[in-house]
């Protein structure tokens, strides 16, 4: 019987991994999708805050995004992590801030 609560444990935080995994890879193309977007539209900064939806500075007007959902704390550190290296995570943790550069697919290069 232990073998076997043993086991269901084992699929169930392989089920829990593959589902962050899952999750993590949708963060990714919602950052990809967002940053696409910021590219296309000529803005020059895309606002992602708790509680707002994502936000393009489009001729120094802020405009939100409508057709996106209002950001969690869960979300927004979510989008970030798929920006960052492990290296770069851990200086932002102790840190508390963080400034680099992120080149997207050779269509333009942001400052974070």
């Amino acid at each position: 019987m232990l073998d076997v609560r043993s086991s269901m444990l084992n699929r169930q935080t392989s089920n829990l991994e593959l589902l962050t995994s899952n999750a993590m890879e949708d963060y990714q193309q919602k950052l990809k999708d967002l940053l696409l977007m910021t590219a296309r539209q000529n803005s020059s900064d895309l606002h992602l805050s708790i509680g707002r939806r994502p936000t393009l500075r489009i001729d120094g007007v802020l405009i939100p995004l409508q057709k996106e959902p209002v950001l969690t704390p869960e979300a927004v550190e979510n989008l970030v992590s798929a920006l960052l290296t492990d290296v770069q995570k851990e200086t932002f943790a102790a840190n508390k801030e963080l400034d680099f550069s992120y080149a997207f697919e050779d269509k333009a290069r942001f400052r974070v």
